[in-house]
C-alpha cells in the first residue's frame, strides 16, 4: 500500500489539471473575499450616515416640540424633559460621528452602549409608544459590554475580512466551492486508471484490490488535507497583514441544538474546521464511490458535482425540513450550522455540531464499504 500511496503523491503533484484547479480555488476565494471587503466599507460608509441622519432627525424633534411648548405652557416639565433627552441624543450621537471619522472603535463601542442606556431608559416610560424593542437593546449591550471590556473591536461579522472573521465567512456559502475543489482534484485518482488503459496493468499484479483503493483513497485525503491547510494558514497570515486580525475572544454564536451562546472566536474557528474537514472526507469518499460506478473521469465529475450541487441547492432553500439532520449536506454551509442559522433555516434544532460530526463520519464509512464493495465487484474480471 505504501507504494500506491508514493506513486499517487507522485501522480497528484504532476497532474496539470489539479495546478489549474487550486488556482481556480484561490480566484474564487479571492472574488469573494474582495467583494466581502467592499460591502464591508459599503457598510461603514452607511453606519457615519446613519448617525446624520438620526442626529438630523433629533433637531427637528427638538424644533417641533418647540413649538409645541410654545402652544401648550401647561405642558412645560413633560416637553421640557423630552427636548433635554433630544439633546443628550445628539451629544452622544455627535461623538459617535466623530469616533467613527476618526476611526476610533473603541471609543464607539461606549458610545453605542451609552446611546442604548439612554434609549431604554426612555422607552421604560409607560406613555411611550415606540416599535423599539427593549430586549433587542439589552441583547445588544451584553455584547457590546462583552466586548468593551475586553477591548475587542465591533466588527461587521457579515462583510469584514479581517482575518479571523474571514475564516468563518469562508466556510459559510462559499463552502460549496471547497466541496467543488474537492471533487476536481480526486475525479480521476480511480478513474484515470479506466481513460488511461493502465487499469489492466495496475489490477493485474498482486495486490488485494481493496488495498489499491484506500491506498489512493489515502493518499488523495493527504494530498487534499495538506492543500487546504496550507491555504488557509497563508491566506490568514496574509489577511492578519494586510487587514489585521481578530483577538481570540471575540465572541461568536455557537448553537448547541438547545439554545445559543457567545463564544470565543478560536473554539468557533476550530469548530468550524473539524466540520469543514469531515465535509472534505465525505466528498471524497463519495467522489470515490461514483469512480467505481463510472469508470471515466468526465461522468465521475459530472455527477458528483451534480449531486453535490442539487442537494446543496436543497439544503441552502430549507427543503429536507425534519430529515434535515440526518443529511450530510445539510452542513455543507459549516458557519450557519455553528451559528443556528441552519436549525433555523430547516425548523430543526438537530441540525448541529454534534451532530454534523456523527452524521458525517457515518456517511464516511458508509460510503466506502459500498465504494470496496462495487470497485471489487467491478474489478473482478480484470
Amino acid at each position: 500500500m505504501n507504494v500506491i500511496i508514493k506513486f499517487e503523491f507522485k501522480k497528484f503533484l504532476r497532474n496539470k489539471k489539479n495546478i489549474i484547479v487550486i488556482a481556480l480555488f484561490a480566484l474564487c476565494i479571492s472574488a469573494f473575499l474582495f467583494l466581502s471587503n467592499t460591502l464591508d466599507n459599503t457598510l461603514c460608509d452607511s453606519e457615519a450616515v446613519y448617525v446624520e441622519l438620526r442626529i438630523d432627525q433629533h433637531k427637528k424633534n427638538i424644533s417641533n416640540l418647540n413649538i409645541m411648548l410654545i402652544e401648550n405652557p401647561d405642558l412645560y416639565d413633560s416637553i421640557t424633559e423630552s427636548i433635554k433627552l433630544c439633546e443628550e441624543f445628539i451629544r452622544i450621537m455627535r461623538n459617535m460621528s466623530a469616533h467613527i471619522q476618526n476611526n476610533e472603535r473603541l471609543l464607539l463601542l461606549a458610545d453605542k452602549i451609552e446611546y442604548n442606556n439612554l434609549n431604554i431608559e426612555h422607552l421604560k416610560n409607560p406613555n411611550i409608544v415606540s416599535g423599539v424593542n427593549i430586549e433587542e437593546l439589552e441583547e445588544e449591550n451584553i455584547f457590546l459590554e462583552y466586548l468593551a471590556e475586553r477591548k475587542l473591536e465591533e466588527i461587521n461579522e457579515q462583510a469584514s475580512i479581517k482575518a479571523d472573521n474571514a475564516m468563518v465567512l469562508i466556510l459559510g456559502d462559499p463552502a460549496i466551492i471547497i466541496a467543488i475543489t474537492t471533487v476536481l482534484m480526486c475525479s480521476d485518482v480511480m478513474a484515470s486508471e479506466f481513460d488511461n488503459k493502465t487499469s489492466y496493468v495496475l489490477f493485474s499484479q498482486p495486490i488485494k484490490k481493496r488495498k489499491i483503493f484506500f491506498g489512493k483513497f489515502i493518499a488523495v485525503t493527504i494530498l487534499i488535507t495538506l492543500f487546504f491547510a496550507l491555504f488557509f494558514i497563508f491566506l490568514y497570515i496574509v489577511l492578519t497583514v494586510i487587514k489585521g486580525g481578530l483577538q481570540f475572544q471575540y465572541p461568536y454564536i455557537y448553537f448547541n441544538g438547545g439554545s445559543g451562546a457567545l463564544t470565543p472566536a478560536i473554539t468557533v474557528i476550530l469548530l468550524s474546521f473539524v466540520l469543514i474537514y469531515l465535509l472534505t472526507i465525505f466528498i471524497i469518499s463519495l467522489t470515490f464511490l461514483v469512480s467505481s460506478v463510472f469508470k471515466t473521469t468526465v461522468a465521475v465529475v459530472s455527477v458528483t458535482t451534480l449531486v453535490t450541487f442539487l442537494f446543496y441547492l436543497m439544503s441552502s432553500n430549507g427543503l429536507l425540513g425534519k430529515a434535515a439532520h440526518l443529511s450530510p449536506f445539510s452542513y455543507l454551509n459549516v458557519t450557519s450550522v455553528i451559528n443556528g442559522e441552519a436549525a433555523e433555516l430547516f425548523n430543526n434544532i438537530n441540525v448541529c455540531f454534534l451532530n454534523g460530526v456523527i452524521v458525517l463520519i457515518i456517511s464516511i464509512l458508509i460510503l466506502l464499504s459500498a465504494g470496496i464493495y462495487i470497485f471489487e465487484k467491478n474489478t473482478g474480471n480484470i
